[in-house]
């Protein structure tokens, strides 16, 4: 018997995510420039699941690895 994946209910297209401002910064200059977590990710030598995790709701990065984002994302 085939089963329902589970998903949002009907009707409702997004999930709201709790970042925070560091986390919501990132997501929105990366939106912006049309990069994907994974590309993101692979430019500065981390994981896709990094990237999510420090746009969720949780400290920032070390400096190291923020200048990596900056530097990936073409921001100062």
């Amino acid at each position: 018997m085939k089963t329902k994946k589970p998903g949002p209910p009907i009707g409702q297209k997004h999930i709201e995510v709790k970042r925070s401002a560091f986390g919501e910064r990132l997501y929105k200059i990366r939106k912006a420039r049309g990069v994907t977590q994974q590309e993101l990710g692979d430019k500065i030598g981390v994981t896709k699941r990094v990237i999510a995790f420090y746009e969720g709701d949780h400290a920032g990065p070390t400096p190291q690895l923020l200048q990596k984002m900056a530097t990936g994302l073409n921001v100062s």
